[in-house]
Formats: structure tokens, sequence, C-alpha cells
């Protein structure tokens, strides 16, 4: 297969050993093809990418970062989008794997959210990026290794705080590979329940893993006390207990410890998610997805937003594509639920207001005469037509709710402002559909 890996280089090597031919792309220098710019067009980078022909496949990895390529929900090579981080981009990311035809996704608790819009989704847990073998010399009882800066992630740095008074633990940042082996114990705290690489992490190294009592998947992959050992969350004097426990009994903590290497080396390295994902892609086909293009604005919406605040340039390529994207979607007949609506007239607002031309506002009016019952619509057409300076036109839009202009358009300046709290949020925000006669 020729094969284009987007934004990771997972899986490249094990593939290439098989004898598939794969280009890795993305904005940094370790890729085989550094794209060149923020917000390239997918038919670009194919063209200029350095494959042989057209890709079979076309994977985007989940980087944590905004959209940096566009177009794929246009392409007609089929597409795998892997989310990772669900547990932090949840709000745009069920949205932007509506461009793809499969969703791949790290996180098992978070399946359902890619399913419930309709879309092909399947858990794919992360793996060892690399093992070491099983070290004799122990130089570390209890070890931590991970960002420890209160900013970002305070009730992290207050548990170890807490558990280095009470259990012999190092906690450290910096690189794991060299260190894990040398600890009897390696301890994992996620962020919010996620099953993140340091589980494969410390157990490749044949240490014992001792890890928060979690989700999404911990438990279908792993035996506690067979693999590994737990703690709850928070509970330092529970992990203390653990690791004294443990620590005191050094022959029940190494076999634990090698049992999990051995799991990992049975079934979790990067070769055996290279194979499942290499078998859902050759027979992977493209797939109708009847939202494709609606939902393709709420991510290029979301990304305008974060491109804005260092690059004004780079915001506006982002609303100009969520329009276009709107527009398609609106001419194939595609039917806006009422998040696809929200981010809509939020890409149709703010595209002329970063443009200073009206090409969102005549999509707003297409939009408005294709769904004429809809009060928000109406309501934010209606603003928009009277700060352009069009009394009477707006006085159109609000004659319906049966009240002085004035009155309908301080209703509508309301709704606008109300739909606009979206941009301030990482999360769904809800209470943004309420409609006008519901508190607004």
């Amino acid at each position: 297969m020729r094969i284009l890996m987007l934004c990771q280089t997972w899986f490249a090597d094990v593939w290439r050993r098989h004898g598939h031919e794969v280009v890795t792309a993305g904005l940094k220098d370790h890729f085989d093809y550094k794209i060149d710019s923020h917000l390239r067009h997918i038919d670009d980078v194919i063209q200029k990418c350095g494959l042989t022909g057209n890709p079979d496949v076309i994977i985007y990895s989940d980087d944590s970062y905004p959209v940096s390529v566009t177009g794929l929900e246009r392409t007609s090579i089929p597409t795998i989008f892997y989310s990772v981080d669900a547990h932090h981009h949840l709000s745009w990311h069920k949205y932007f794997a509506a461009m793809f035809d499969l969703v791949l996704v790290a996180q098992k608790d978070y399946v359902q959210y890619f399913s419930e819009q309709g879309l092909e989704a399947k858990w794919l847990p992360l793996w060892a990026t690399e093992s070491e073998m099983p070290s004799e010399q122990k130089q570390y009882g209890a070890l931590f290794i991970g960002t420890l800066n209160k900013k970002f992630n305070e009730e992290r740095v207050e548990f170890f705080e807490k558990l280095s008074k009470i259990a012999p633990v190092t906690v450290k940042e910096g690189g794991w590979k060299d260190e894990y082996p040398l600890a009897r114990i390696v301890m994992n705290q996620t962020v919010r329940g996620d099953l993140n690489f340091r589980v494969f992490e410390a157990m490749s190294s044949g240490s014992l893993l001792l890890t928060e009592r979690s989700e999404n998947g911990l438990f279908n992959l792993f035996e506690e006390g067979k693999h590994f050992a737990c703690y709850e969350r928070g509970n330092a004097d529970e992990a203390a207990a653990k690791i004294n426990y443990y620590l005191a009994h050094p022959k029940e903590c190494r076999r634990i410890g090698l049992a999990g290497y051995d799991e990992i080396v049975r079934a979790h390295r990067e070769e055996h998610r290279a194979a499942t994902v290499l078998e859902y892609a050759v027979r992977l086909t493209k797939r109708h997805i009847s939202h494709r293009f609606l939902s393709a604005v709420v991510p290029y919406v979301h990304c305008a937003w974060r491109y804005e605040k260092v690059s004004q340039s780079h915001g506006l390529l982002c609303f100009t594509t969520a329009l276009e994207a709107l527009q398609l979607g609106l001419s194939r007949g595609e039917v806006p639920t009422d998040h696809h609506l929200l981010y809509a007239i939020l890409a149709c607002i703010e595209h002329d207001r970063m443009s200073h031309n009206t090409n969102g506002y005549s999509v707003l009016k297409a939009m408005q005469e294709r769904f004429p019952e809809n009060q928000m619509l109406r309501l934010c057409l209606a603003r928009v037509t009277l700060n352009l300076g069009m009394e009477e036109a707006a006085t159109e839009y609000v004659k319906e709710f049966n009240m002085p202009p004035l009155q309908a358009f301080e209703m509508a300046e309301q709704v606008v402002r109300h739909l606009f709290k979206a941009r301030a949020l990482k999360e769904d925000y809800p209470e943004a559909y309420s409609p006008p006669d519901k508190g607004l």
C-alpha cells in the first residue's frame, strides 16, 4: 500500500519493513516531508510529499494541535483519524472525525461519543513505544516521571507533594527510557482518567506499574494484581501503602512487574497496533457520512479562534474554509443539528468580521431561506443585517416575534452574545442552543 501519515510518524517504520510505501508529513523537521505552512490543502501535500502515486489511504494522527491540513472532508481517498486526546478535545474531535471514513479512538470510554455521531469508530489503545529488558539493578524504590507544573496540573503536584512525605518516591521530569528499568515501582497518574502512554511504557520496563484505578480500557487489557497494581485517584495514603507493601515484598513486586512486561511483549507493542491499523486500512473504502461537510465547520471554527491568536491570515483561512464546507453541506442537502447550526452562524459572522466583506452574510441569508422556521437563525440574521445599517430589512426578520422592533433587536443581540460564549469554552456549550423563549 501507499500510505500518507499526517502529524505523527507512528507505525511508519513497521509498515516499511513489511514492504509498504509510507511517507510521513507534518510541520516539523523529523517528518519525511515537512509541510512548509499551516493549513496546506491535502491535494498540495499529496502532490509534493514524494509518494510514487496517490496514497491508498491517508491517516491523520492526533497531535493535540489545531487542524494543520485542510480539504480532508473533500478527498476521494479513504481516510482514517486517530483521536488520542479525546478526553481533552472531544468538543471538536467528534466533528472533525466526520471528515474521515474511519475513526480510531485511544480512550475506550470515548468511542461512544463518536459512534453517536453516526461514525464508524473503533477502540485502538496506545502501546509501548519502546521497551527495555528488565534490569536486576535498581536505583529507585518508586519513581514517577512526568510534567510537574501547577499551572497545568495542580492536582498532580499536590498529590506527589503529599505522597513523597509518606513513601519513598522519586518524582522528576525528563526521559523515561533509561530510568524506568532502574525502579522497583513505576507510578502513573493521569490527567482525566485516560489510558496514557505511561501505562504501557512502565510495564514495558519490567518494573511494577502502580497506577490510578481508572477506566478507558485499563481493565479490559490487563488484570489488577497480575500485571499491575492500583490506587484510587488522589488517594496518597493508599498509594503509599501499596508502595510500602511491594517494597517490603520484593519477590511479589518483581513477579507482577515481569508479568506486565510479558503481556506488553505479547500484545501491546507498536507492531501490534500497526498490524491492526493496516488491517483496517486494507479494507477501507469511502463512506457516505450524511453530515460530513456541516460537521467540518465545527473544527475549522474552533481552530480559527486558536490560529487567530498568532496569525490573522491563518485565522481567516480557517473561517473561509469553514464557510466553504458550510456551503458544500447545504448544497448537498445536509441537515444541520443545533450544534452544526450554532457553528454555521459563528462561521458566517466571524468570517465577515475578519475579511471585512459580506460573504458570510450571504450564506446566512441562504440558510435562513432554507430553514425559515428556525428562530435562532432568524434573530442572528436580524442582528447582522442591522449591523450593516439595513434597519428595514432587519425589521422584516423579526416581524413574526410580535413585539416592538427595538425589543426584538435587543433579543437578537442577546442571542448572538450567548452564542459567542462558545468561543471561551473548551467543552461543548449546550446552553447556547436555548431558544429565545427560554430565558433569552
